[in-house]
């Protein structure tokens, strides 16, 4: 039978169990290398490689995951872009409470705000220079979307009049609509 809690580095089986990196502040950030374990006076210490460019690539993993973000992974941005609960509310035009709650899982994150939260954090200095070139692959998508579209595409205008909203047709005529 196979073993389905095998673990892999670079396709080949790990030489070691992967190490849980709680350090970091969220519950499902594993190393399978470039760490070192210690052990000092009867206690199990960790020495990461490279630590800063460990945390730019968990916050570039956050931010570029499609699901919504979670109360520990706002923190972990906002910290990693060392912003305080205040500079990111101005930042977002909310009050600082409001994103205390979003951090404590108090209230929900409304989607606006998960996108300000990742663009913020992608566009800082924390996530460059992979986080700018993100950005502009997302960019591009956007506007290839914009260049694409159908051919029997038509636009549907409208004119608010005093006698309701009136489609505005080829001719340049408007027409009642009822609404």
């Amino acid at each position: 039978m196979e073993d389905v809690n095998r673990h892999y580095s670079f396709g080949k089986p790990a030489e070691r169990e992967p190490y849980h990196y709680v350090q970091c502040g969220l519950d499902n950030v594993f190393l399978y290398d470039g760490y070192e374990l210690e052990c000092i006076d009867e206690e199990e210490y960790v020495r990461v490689r490279n630590v800063e460019e460990l945390w730019k690539g968990i916050g570039i993993s956050v931010a570029t995951e499609a699901r919504e973000l979670q109360p520990k992974e706002i923190r972990f941005l906002r910290n990693h872009m060392e912003l305080t609960q205040d500079d990111l509310a101005k930042k977002l035009g909310v009050e600082p409470q409001t994103l205390a709650r979003w951090e404590k899982s108090q209230t929900k994150l409304p989607g606006p705000a998960d996108l300000a939260i990742r663009t913020l954090f992608l566009t800082s200095p924390a996530a460059q220079p992979e986080g700018s070139e993100i950005i502009g692959r997302l960019f591009k998508v956007i506007e290839d979307r914009e260049n694409n579209i159908p051919r029997d595409f038509s636009a549907i205008n409208f004119i608010r009049c005093m006698e309701g909203w009136k489609r505005k047709n080829d001719d340049n005529q408007l027409e009642l609509t009822g609404v």
